[in-house]
């Protein structure tokens, strides 16, 4: 079977992850999580290309090019097991690697029939997850990256995303983290526009798991108090490109 490509973009708590374990619930989709993380920077991004994707190539560790592998986590140990069993029935395979926009240009050159979804986030929000991360002992999470420390690579995103959509309309999508997740549980809407982006038809297991997922983002996520350090917040306010944002979102609109 011929086989596409997808690759899920974005800044870091942006929504990468949630959005990819949401499109591994399609039997024909499979997003890995980093799993080639240590090729997306200058030095080392032309080596990134489909041959990486092959089932031998894809489930060979050895290559030491991500942490999230079967030896270091039993989540990743059984995910892998299961693209092992059923890799001949995917028809889209990927990645998604936060802060990887600078190596999507590229990325979309190199990949026949490759497709992207940037998942986009409020600043605030994205911001009280990076403090909170942060600030929370044994987190693994660089204590230097606070909130204010998310607004340049938030805005440099953008610009990136700008520039590709209007590019590469065919093969990119702009996801609106808070528009796709706050809704009714019920309403299809937002996952049919990506499987249709994606040219696979939604099943009842990816409808089930979108659901889902939108009761988790209203019983733990929305509303939840932006809790911010006042000159963290004065930051954010003088210097996030407020306007750029919501180009990029009536851009995905349109």
């Amino acid at each position: 079977m011929q086989k596409d490509y997808l690759f899920i973009s974005g800044i870091q708590r942006s929504g990468t992850t949630a959005i990819a374990n949401l499109l591994n619930a399609h039997s024909e989709v499979l997003v890995c999580i980093e799993r080639y993380k240590k090729l997306m920077n200058k030095r080392r991004y032309k080596e990134f290309n489909a041959a990486l994707f092959e089932r031998d190539r894809l489930l060979d560790f050895s290559d030491g090019l991500t942490n999230q592998s079967p030896q270091n986590s039993e989540r990743f140990k059984g995910f892998y097991e299961d693209v092992a069993r059923n890799y001949d029935n995917y028809r889209i395979i990927g990645d998604k690697i936060p802060n990887n926009h600078h190596f999507i240009e590229p990325i979309c050159q190199e990949f026949d029939r490759a497709k992207v979804i940037f998942i986009v986030r409020d600043i605030y929000d994205t911001g009280c997850s990076w403090q909170a991360r942060a600030e929370r002992e044994g987190d693994g999470w660089p204590e230097f990256k606070t909130a204010d420390k998310a607004v340049s690579p938030w805005n440099d995103c953008n610009q990136v995303i700008r520039k590709l959509a209007r590019k590469y309309p065919d093969q990119i999508l702009v996801v609106g983290y808070e528009d796709f997740f706050d809704g009714e549980p019920d309403d299809h809407e937002a996952i049919d526009v990506v499987t249709d982006f994606l040219e696979v038809a939604s099943d009842e297991n990816l409808y089930l798991h979108f659901r889902k997922a939108r009761q988790t983002y209203r019983s733990n996520i929305k509303g939840k108090p932006r809790e911010l350090p006042a000159e963290q917040r004065e930051y954010i306010d003088q210097h996030a490109d407020f306007d750029l944002y919501q180009e990029i979102l009536a851009q995905k609109a349109a």
